[in-house]
């Protein structure tokens, strides 16, 4: 990877743990705000949802894999590894931890199959299935309202 994509990947990086740490009632205003301003036609469109994705998992504390086939959430390119006959998606892609513990940018190029990657409904499902990954610094959480 070339010098300037790499401090390139650490700034883009930096800008999202900063936006992590707000309510995830405010990121989920301004993830829809951001992607609902193009056309789902439009290839900026499908730019934003890619930001969005990635953007997702320093949001959310999701875990390194799932077992490929049971997973009720969105891919967007994500490696598939096989351990014998059991297949795992990458799930943090396209991030990496880095051996000091810290999230690192380093997949390339996403791609989709099926239907299309809606941010907003991913952000909603990610976010009632796991932890925030650090906590927000703004005014508290709302409360959730019970389901």
């Amino acid at each position: 990877m070339a010098p300037e994509d790499i401090g390139r990947r650490r700034e883009i990086t930096n800008i999202y743990l900063v936006l992590a740490h707000y309510r995830t009632d405010l990121l989920r205003t301004g993830i829809a705000q951001y992607v609902d301003s193009y056309a789902v036609s439009d290839l900026r469109y499908l730019e934003a949802g890619h930001k969005v994705f990635a953007f997702e998992r320093v949001v959310f504390k999701v875990p390194l894999r799932v077992r490929a086939g049971e997973r009720p959430y969105q891919t967007l390119g994500n490696p598939v590894i096989a351990e014998g006959p059991i297949k795992y998606v990458d799930f943090l892609w396209p991030y990496s931890i880095d051996d000091a513990g810290k999230l690192v940018l380093t997949g390339r190029g996403g791609f989709l199959t099926g239907p299309g990657y809606n941010p907003i409904a991913d952000f909603n499902e990610l976010s009632l299935r796991f932890e925030r990954r650090f906590p927000s610094t703004q005014a508290r959480e709302p409360k959730r309202r019970p389901q």
